[in-house]
Parts: C-alpha cells; structure tokens; sequence
C-alpha cells in the first residue's frame, strides 16, 4: 500500500511541478486514497523533507523538474537563435543585390491631363495593403505521437500555462477531477478503436473542449456547486483498482 501511494504522490508532484499540500489528509484525497491516510503520512515523513510554509518537498523530483525546465528553456533559446540566424542571412542576401545589380534608370513620360469625362469614370484606387503570407499551416497528428513528441521534448501534454487549466479552478473543477477526464480522454483516442485514428492540429485545445462540455459526465454542478457524479465517483473506483492490481502483480 505504501508503495502504491509513493508512486502516485511521484506522479502528483510531477504534474503538479511544486511541493505537495502540508495537509497529509490534503495529499491522501489528491492521490485518491483516502481510507489510508496512515500510509500516506508514513511515506510523506520517510521519502520526503516538510518544509514549513510550503508543503512535502521531494529533492529528487526537484532536481528532475529543475532539469526539464532547462531542458524547455534552452531549447526555446536555441529556437530563437535559429529563427533570428535565419532572418539575418535572408537579410545580408538582399542587402548583397541590391547593391551589386545597377538597375537602369527608367525615362519618364509625361503624364496625360485627364478630361471630365475621364474622371468621371475613373475607379477609385484601392488603398487596401496586401495581406501578409500566411504561416504554414501546423500539422495535424494523432493523441499517441502527440504524446510521444511531448515525451521527447520534455513537455507537458496539456502545458502548465494553458487556459484550461484556470478555467477549471474557477468552474470548482478539482486536480482530481481534471486528472481523471484526461485519463478518459486518452483512454478514447488511444485505445477505443473509433477514436484512435483521429488527428487534430490543437490536442490540448481538444481536450479543453472536452472539459468545457464535461464529454465524460464526471462531474455535475449541484445545489452545493459543482460536485462528483455517480458516473465520475465509478471512473475514480475503477482507476483505482486498476492501478491496485497493476501493484499487486509487479
């Protein structure tokens, strides 16, 4: 049972990229086993530091986390670098013929007096500026090597960031909750056979949507605000088992 806790607070504190709650209770209801408070608190005072103020520190996950920031960071550094390289080449080109080519010098002709009649039919000149060349288009991929990109990068599959997120802590939507629709979610577009050929452009978008119109029923907004339906409580069960057997057989 201790095991089974450590290595869902791992994951909590992984999504999370801070300290665990320094409510012990707190922490067993976010990792869904709150009959097992005892357990839990063992783990939290043996595996890791109670740092006053701000929560259950874990050093190793710390220093992962610390790592895959700089990891993000210098690569969005290096992109940078890229993107300003190539437009100081694209402009030292320009720059090179327009100075090497002497264009000729046109004649001018002189320009005729319009008549009444001419200005009369004359269109009026369109002032509008061309619009801009439009990016290339990102392409859409399907959940699995959207997932799989993320993991290479070292990315969030939903990004800290992302406006679901604050979407969801003010709708009353807990981290439970939102962990437990996107389990659903990848359950459906990597596993079910109608949903794992699908592709789209914008996954965390999707996924937003989903939350946005509750797809998976988890939740409902009752007389005491939003709370967890019958349908959601059965996911939350169902997860858990499955995660207790897969224990129980490792």
């Amino acid at each position: 049972m201790e095991d089974l806790a450590y290595r869902r607070m791992l994951d909590l504190y992984y999504m999370r990229e801070c300290a665990l709650p320094q409510d012990v209770a707190e922490v067993a209801r976010l990792i869904r086993m709150r009959p097992h408070v005892e357990s839990v608190e063992a783990v939290l005072r043996e595996f890791f530091l109670n740092n006053d103020g701000e929560g259950w520190i874990h050093v190793r996950c710390e220093a992962e986390i610390t790592k895959m920031q700089d990891k993000q960071a210098k690569a969005r550094a290096s992109a940078e670098a890229s993107v300003n390289a190539r437009k100081a080449s694209a402009q030292r080109t320009l720059n090179e013929r327009s100075t090497s080519v002497e264009l000729p010098t046109p004649t001018p002709t002189p320009t005729p007096t319009p008549t009444p009649k001419d200005k009369e039919s004359a269109a009026p000149a369109d002032a509008d500026t061309p619009s801009p060349q439009k990016q290339k288009a990102k392409p859409a991929t399907t959940l699995k090597t959207y997932l799989s990109r993320c993991r290479e990068l070292g990315e969030k599959p939903v990004p800290e960031g992302h406006s679901i997120r604050k979407w969801a802590r003010d709708a009353g939507i807990t981290d439970e909750m939102l962990q437990i629709a996107w389990v659903k979610f990848k359950e459906r577009y990597t596993e079910a056979e109608k949903g794992v050929a699908k592709s789209y452009k914008d996954w965390p978008g999707h996924f937003a949507t989903s939350v946005k119109d509750n797809w998976f029923g988890v939740w409902f907004f009752g007389d005491d605000g939003l709370q967890w339906s019958s349908k959601g409580l059965t996911f939350r069960s169902v997860l858990d088992q499955q995660t207790r057997g897969g224990n129980e057989q490792g």
